[in-house]
């Protein structure tokens, strides 16, 4: 039997008491891919909206980000209550529910246990079993451990009101699990921040406007959509301090991960902003776009069809290696190009 465990942290606050509703958040983590694990965390957050106990949903990220490092700590992948206790009440949480996934026979079955953090004593308990092979899986069985654990119907939203509730929750859950990110503190600049197998990159391209850049066509607008241009030199200081110029071996590991150099540029691709049919699938949020290049004289070509983006290696004195995607193909190719060309820069963190 292979046992996969799933933390489903469902941090519950009590609200004031003129509602009489509880605050709830969601958590999920351990599944096989982040977008695995959000779209769980929203099923159970439309459950618990529609049982009617639940009016907001309220998360602490800090709280969640060191559930999830207690729980890598653990050799078995989970947290014993007294570790959840403490966390709650560093965090100012009342409950925690804990679930564990076990697949068996080609099912799942999902148990839970809900912890009152003052006591650390299980305080309640649930189960369902599911195939867990598709969004409705998610959702059935999300409504099951609800209600087994809850003792309750979480059926259909009884009101407008309460189905007005659960459309907010969902869109909030998927806000809070939107990509991170990071503020540019030279010029206040924010970008999107990605981590993908293991690297941390920006995702945009950087736009800091230092040593020889460009923007394509000398246009602003270009700079807004595309990040700026920059020679080899120059993008190896461009990024700011705890990041830096991918080398070549980042940029391999990147496109290993996403599938290999026939297909990682497909799902690198952002879902919009290329030529033709040249959109990708963004599977993990890099969202590369096409931002062309200038020559050292000046002539700007490829904006809409090419984006190529620096490493920090050299092939020789005179040039170093880039990457391309084109609108025209699913791979992800290695090139080497004159160091005074001009190109776009992705920042990976140190």
């Amino acid at each position: 039997m292979k046992k996969i465990v799933v933390l489903l942290a469902l941090l519950c606050a009590v609200a004031l008491a003129q509602n009489g509703k509880t605050k709830v958040a969601v958590y999920v983590t351990g599944g096989n891919t982040d977008g695995e694990n959000r779209a769980l965390g929203t099923k159970i957050l439309a459950a618990l909206v529609n049982s009617g106990r639940y009016e907001t949903i309220e998360r602490s990220q800090n709280f969640l980000e060191e559930i999830a490092k207690e729980q890598k700590k653990q050799r078995s992948g989970a947290i014993d209550d007294s570790q959840i206790s403490a966390l709650g009440k560093q965090f100012g949480v009342q409950f925690v529910c804990i679930a564990d996934i076990t697949e068996a026979f080609g099912s799942y079955q999902v148990s839970a246990r809900m912890v009152n953090i003052e006591t650390a004593v299980v305080i309640a308990i649930g189960e369902a079993d599911s195939p867990l092979k598709s969004m409705s899986d998610l959702t059935e069985v999300s409504n099951k451990v609800v209600e087994s654990m809850l003792g309750i119907k979480t059926a259909k939203p009884a009101t407008q009101a309460a189905a007005q509730v659960t459309a907010q929750a969902v869109a909030q859950e998927v806000a809070n699990s939107a990509p991170n990110s990071f503020v540019d503190s030279r010029d206040g600049k924010k970008y999107r921040v990605v981590e993908i197998g293991g690297q941390v990159w920006m995702a945009e391209n950087i736009g800091y406007s230092v040593g020889a850049n460009k923007c394509y066509n000398n246009n602003q607008s270009y700079c807004n959509a595309y990040g700026m241009l920059y020679n080899w030199e120059t993008a190896r200081s461009v990024c700011p301090d705890g990041w830096h110029l991918p080398s070549d071996a980042e940029w391999m590991k990147l496109t290993n991960f996403a599938g290999g150099v026939s297909m990682a540029g497909a799902k690198l691709k952002a879902k919009s902003g290329w030529s033709g049919s040249g959109n990708g699938t963004d599977n993990y949020g890099f969202s590369a776009m096409p931002g062309g290049d200038a020559s050292s004289s000046g002539v700007f070509n490829n904006a809409g069809n090419f984006g190529r983006w620096w490493s920090a290696t050299e092939s020789n004195s005179n040039y170093a290696y880039y990457r391309n995607m084109a609108y025209h193909g699913n791979g992800i190719d290695r090139y080497d190009y004159s160091k005074y060309n001009m190109l776009s820069v992705r920042c990976v963190r140190d």
